[in-house]
This record gives structure tokens, C-alpha cells and sequence, in this order.
């Protein structure tokens, strides 16, 4: 079987007619040759937020990436947070991104890390503190004080990156070494 038979048939299995969210086949790229109904979701590995649907269209494959950025509405997609790749050391564009579907059915998106470099600011604003837990930093030690509690940029000690660690008992106004009240 020659190799456009063969991405034919694994279209045709992994995008069935169904319009759920099926994986498609890994090979599956812009333009290849398809005779399947509906669509498929595909991962984009390297830079999450350029995921999208794919469709069969006039016999070729139609990839539209996800590209959420803030303020577009959350479809069908079945992921709720995706990140950009950036540039290393975030000083060039693209510069790294994270974007999260709200609880309101909107995108947002802001800052993120690459490597030990941060596009963040200091204290990342517009977020809630799940969203800005784990997130990567480039001033270890600094806290950033919200209404609904505190998050402070950790070095781990080990060479990684740091991190922001978020304390919600923490409230504004107070730093993290501050007993709670």
C-alpha cells in the first residue's frame, strides 16, 4: 500500500463522521490527501494553543489552530488551557503565553515562562490564584499580594525554574511570612 493510501485509511479510522473529539492520526498534516466525514482534534506538541480541528475539504485536509487569545469565546475544544512557545529568555517575539479557558466561557491569556526567563511581571495580574499556582517566575522571593490571597515566586533549590506557590488563607496586604490571623 503506498503512503497516501495509508494516510487515507488512518484518517478514515482515527476522524470518523461522528464530530467528537477523536484524536487524529499523528501523521496528519495540512493539505494530505483525506475522504473522511466530519473532523478530528490535533495536538500540536510543541506549542499547545496552535492545537485545532481538522476537516476534510475537496479531498485535503483543513487545519484551523486554536489560537485562543484573551476575550475569544471557548468552543467545543476539549482542552481548557494550552500554552504558546516562546522565544528563549522571552526577550524576542513570540514570547511564551498561557492561556485558560475562564469559568465565564471566555480565553484568557497571559504571561508564562521559558527555561528560567519569565514574560511575567513581577505579579501577574488578571488571574485567579489556581491559574497563577505553578506558573513559572523570574524573581525568586518576591510576593505578590491579590484580594483572594498571596503567591510568591519559589526558587526550588535544584536549578529548575522558580515557580509561583499560592496561599489563599494568605490575604492582601501580608506576606507570606506573616502568620495568619
Amino acid at each position: 500500500m503506498d503512503f497516501v493510501r495509508l494516510v487515507v485509511a488512518l484518517v478514515m479510522v482515527g476522524c470518523g463522521g461522528s464530530g467528537a473529539a477523536e484524536p487524529c492520526p499523528t501523521m496528519l498534516q495540512d493539505g494530505d490527501a483525506c475522504g473522511f466525514d466530519g473532523r478530528c482534534w490535533r495536538d500540536d506538541t510543541f506549542s499547545g494553543c496552535l492545537s485545532g480541528w481538522c476537516r476534510c475539504e475537496a479531498g485535503r485536509v483543513d487545519c484551523e489552530p486554536l489560537a485562543p487569545q484573551t476575550g475569544d469565546v471557548c468552543g467545543d475544544e476539549p482542552i481548557s488551557s494550552c500554552s504558546y512557545e516562546g522565544v528563549p529568555g522571552c526577550d524576542t517575539p513570540p514570547t511564551a503565553e498561557f492561556c485558560a479557558c475562564r469559568e465565564d466561557g471566555s480565553w484568557r491569556c497571559t504571561c508564562a515562562c521559558y527555561g528560567g526567563s519569565s514574560t511575567c511581571s513581577a505579579c501577574p495580574v488578571g488571574l485567579t490564584l489556581p491559574e497563577i499556582e505553578g506558573l513559572r517566575c523570574a524573581t525568586a522571593g518576591a510576593t505578590c499580594a491579590y484580594p483572594s490571597g498571596s503567591c510568591r515566586c519559589v526558587d526550588p533549590g535544584t536549578g529548575d525554574p522558580s515557580s509561583f506557590a499560592c496561599d489563599p488563607t494568605v490575604t492582601a496586604g501580608r506576606s507570606l511570612e506573616d502568620p495568619p490571623e
